[in-house]
């Protein structure tokens, strides 16, 4: 028989390992979130506001999946919020 402490550890990796896969839903959201994790990284360290998700796939919108990952590398080559927001179309 299991004490209660071992019981909630378990539950709380079971849960732990359930949010990890389902955070994630797609290739592109996974993308997203690696330019919104890098723009709000560099935005954090100059005290400005963070960016939600949403707002980045909204700007990203018209740009195909496909290509979103030579974007990212791209992005990486250099100061990536200059790149980023310099290289998008303006609506």
């Amino acid at each position: 028989m299991q004490n209660i402490f071992e019981v909630i550890q378990e539950r709380q990796e079971k849960a732990e390992i359930i949010l990890a896969k389902s955070r994630v839903l797609s290739e592109r959201a996974e993308l997203i979130g690696q330019f919104t994790d890098r723009i709000n990284e560099q935005r954090g360290l100059e005290g400005r506001k963070e960016f939600r998700p949403s707002y980045i796939a909204m700007r990203l919108a018209h740009i195909p999946t496909e290509d979103l990952y030579f974007f990212l590398k791209k992005c990486q080559s250099g100061h990536f919020n200059k790149i980023f927001f310099g290289s998008l179309r303006v609506k």
